[in-house]
């Protein structure tokens, strides 16, 4: 389990953080100002994605029908594209070339996903004309015979149509508007949107090795998509076919056409002395100098995340901005953002991360869809920390603390709304990052994402693929690590109290004590948050750090300190997404075990209870403690000598004093073991021999000592020690008499 495995991490962690080892000290650094509201600029974002209520509606209505296709059967491996959007009407047609693989041994159909509300004119191979049906926006195509497994083939569907949902222009997953009086035309395919506007095969997991794109747009308007820009011809009747060819594998969602009145700004990533990747931006004109500088942000963002994750994962064809109406959308190579957005540099660095978090690596299914926003999300903190440092990190992390119920990992995900949920999908992804990082060092927690990236590179993970390799580098098992933070439900309430106390340590080493009761109150799933947990002690205007480990739902920890300190908090960094609620001090017992013993030896263990009065009672209110041991009620103290031997379970009861409904109990197993000792021993010397019935005699005639247990001097159980348990004894040892027995004389 993790706890075995990384407690002594945290140990190691809390000794370092201890001022009473270490003395480091921190003050409070002073409130950043960003310059927006983090916050907000994701729920834009977020929104962006998700879409409008109609919107959402019409793709929970795909999501939940029966509507899957044989895509586990193939393998597309290319897509030759022509489309010619009609902005008059709102409509779209076109020709796809679909090429792929068998994946199975004898494959003689395809399905694609089209929506109903787009016509399939026909479809046909170098073999003719294929025939088709078309419903539940799936279109089946009949191949002209049955393929084997690894052979490729592929066909070419002429369709035509205006794109669903046809009724809901805003946030239509092809968007046809204006801005100052020009066209606008904008494509957004997350996550079920593809099929709205093209045929495809429609999901995540399925990357096309390459793709040509060819778009007929207006004369006078700019059509821009994935990769490189081949050509741009002339088609002598008031419109120009712009071809871009892609290269590098690409997902369905990330086909992108993008139309309009661009002007168009190169900025240049260097990413040798002597070689260097365009940036091409397009932007609506009156748009010119107020996104100008956050644009100019993405040369330096690529040589951060090029530092940290691997090269650019595009490096031979481009990257670069398309301005749109409505949407935000990471596109391979060419991202799309509204004019608002467009306005926020932290965007541009998110959309910009999207190309290794989302595009080099991309989620396998919208389940785990917080590999691609969640990594975006916590990239920008990272970007925040290498230009200006931890303070601004910290802070940037800080704004991701939110207290919203629900787990990263989507399960349901017929609803977009709840896959693009800010609060989860976004700031509780980047918060998983963040307490990764915390939990296993940044010496271990950096290599991970080189190490991601190489292994699913151009493919797709899921979060038991980053698990894996999680624990490749770091060694440490964090099954427990994900179960509770991306698997689970929210996070940990905690409801914690304190009480500091005078310590008289000889050494001086620790001259107080803070006594800590914490408790996890959170009602969902999982109760108990397993974590190391950051304590602030204030002294004035300064706090030092001490990390406990929390592995219990109700913990009592005992804290020495070489100071007094004025006040205590919880987690003063944000490393960890947690609430908390200081209460009263009630009674709390803080000894979670006392030591064993051996029979007969003298002992002493305290059971340190705390009371907000400091007085209490306590008493043993189920078993029974080993005979010869006594509690002190008022101090805790068990002491005395048992002559007693094997495991006793007791249970023990404090109250106060003063407030008697503050109560704690706790029930204590011990072993005494057993030392040789037992009937007929009377002088306790460890054997029964002629020395215990002299023993006996001594005391029986001449005043010598009492036997110190009673009931092994009491060898013939007659319930008195007289001269005939001497001649017992001597029967057994000169004449084979019977065994010594356990007396009954106390």
């Amino acid at each position: 389990m993790l706890r075995n495995v990384i407690f002594g991490s945290f140990l190691v962690l809390a000794f370092l953080f201890s001022p009473a080892n270490s003395q480091e000290w921190f003050s409070p650094v002073e409130e950043i100002d960003f310059g927006f509201d983090p916050v907000e600029i994701h729920r834009q974002l977020a929104e962006s994605k998700a879409g409008s209520a109609e919107r959402r509606a019409y793709f929970q209505e795909v999501a939940l029908s029966a509507k899957s296709t044989n895509w586990s059967e193939f393998d597309v491996t290319f897509y030759d594209i022509l489309w010619h959007p009609v902005y008059a009407t709102s409509s779209i047609s076109g020709t796809v070339g679909i090429y792929f693989r068998s994946l199975v041994s004898s494959l003689d159909s395809v399905q694609i996903n089209l929506s109903d509300s787009l016509s399939v004119d026909s479809v046909y191979s170098d073999a003719g004309l294929l025939s088709f049906t078309h419903q539940e926006d799936i279109v089946t195509i009949y191949l002209d015979r049955s393929y084997a497994q690894g052979e490729l083939t592929g066909f070419t569907i002429v369709y035509n149509g205006q794109p669903a949902p046809g009724d809901y222009n805003w946030y239509a997953t092809l968007f046809f508007g204006s801005h100052e009086g020009n066209h606008v035309i904008e494509s957004y395919a997350e996550p079920y949107s593809a099929r709205t506007w093209w045929p495809c095969n429609d999901i995540p997991l399925d990357k096309a090795d390459s793709a040509d794109i060819r778009i007929i747009a207006d004369d006078g308007l700019t059509a821009v998509s994935n990769g490189l820009l081949i050509s741009d011809t002339d088609n002598g009747d008031g419109t120009h076919t712009a071809y871009w060819k892609e290269r590098y594998p690409i997902a369905t969602y990330l086909l992108c056409l993008n139309i309009s009145y661009y002007w168009q700004w190169v900025d240049y990533y260097h990413y040798s002395p002597t070689d260097s990747m365009p940036i091409e931006n397009y932007y609506f004109p009156n748009q010119h100098d107020s996104v100008l500088e956050s644009y100019a942000v993405t040369p330096d963002g690529m040589s951060v995340f090029a530092d940290l994750f691997g090269e650019y994962p595009f490096i031979e064809e481009k990257y670069g901005h398309s301005m749109g109406v409505v949407h935000g959308m990471e596109h391979q190579t060419n991202t799309l953002l509204n004019i608002q957005l467009s306005k926020a540099p932290v965007i541009v660095i998110h959309e910009l991360a999207h190309q290794w978090w989302g595009n080099l690596v991309t989620c396998a299914d919208w389940h785990n869809i917080w590999l691609n926003e969640g990594f975006a999300t916590y990239c920008e903190a990272l970007y925040y920390e290498q230009k200006f440092g931890m303070p601004y990190y910290l802070q940037y992390m800080s704004a991701m603390e939110n207290y919203s119920t629900g787990s990263v990992f989507v399960y349901d995900t017929t609803n977009g709304g709840r896959i693009f949920n800010a609060s989860l999908t976004y700031y509780k992804g980047a918060m998983v990052l963040h307490m990764l990082r915390r939990l296993v060092g940044d010496d271990l927690f950096f290599p991970i994402f080189p190490v991601y990236a190489e292994q699913f590179a151009y493919g797709n993970a899921t979060t038991a693929d980053f698990q894996a390799v999680c624990e490749e580098v770091t060694g440490f098992d964090l099954d427990s690590f994900f179960q509770q933070w991306v698997y689970g439900d929210a996070y940990p309430d905690y409801a914690y109290s304190t009480k500091i106390v005078r310590s008289f340590n000889k050494d001086a080493s620790s001259n107080y004590i803070t006594y800590l009761h914490l408790e996890q109150t959170q009602p969902t799933d999982p109760q108990l948050f397993i974590t190391a947990v950051d304590l602030q002690f204030w002294i004035t205007d300064i706090y030092t750090v001490i990390t406990v480990w929390n592995d219990q739902r109700s913990q009592n920890i005992v804290i020495p300190t070489n100071f007094k300190p004025d006040s205590i908090g919880i987690d003063p960094k944000h490393w960890l997404l947690e609430d908390h609620t200081l209460v009263g001090f009630r009674l709390y017992i803080f000894t979670d075990s006392l030591s064993n013993s051996v029979q007969g030896d003298e002992f002493s263990d305290t059971i340190v209870i705390a009371s907000a009065n400091d007085e209490f009672t306590a008493t043993v209110i189920s078993g029974e403690l080993p005979d010869g041991w006594n509690l002190d009620q008022s101090t805790g103290i068990i002491s005395g000598r048992s002559f007693e031997s094997g495991l006793f379970t007791f249970t023990i009861g404090a109250v106060d004093n003063i407030e008697p409904s503050y109560t704690d109990s706790k029930e204590y197993t011990i072993n005494i073991e057993d030392a040789g000792y037992g009937p007929g021993d009377a002088n306790l010397d460890g054997m029964v021999n002629v020395g215990d019935a002299v023993f006996l005699i001594n005391y029986v005639f001449k005043g010598g000592p009492p036997a110190e247990v009673s009931n092994f001097a009491d060898c013939n159980s007659d319930c008195f020690v007289n001269v005939g348990d001497a001649v017992y004894l001597i029967n057994f040892v000169f004449k084979s008499g019977s065994e010594p027995q356990m007396g009954c004389t106390k």
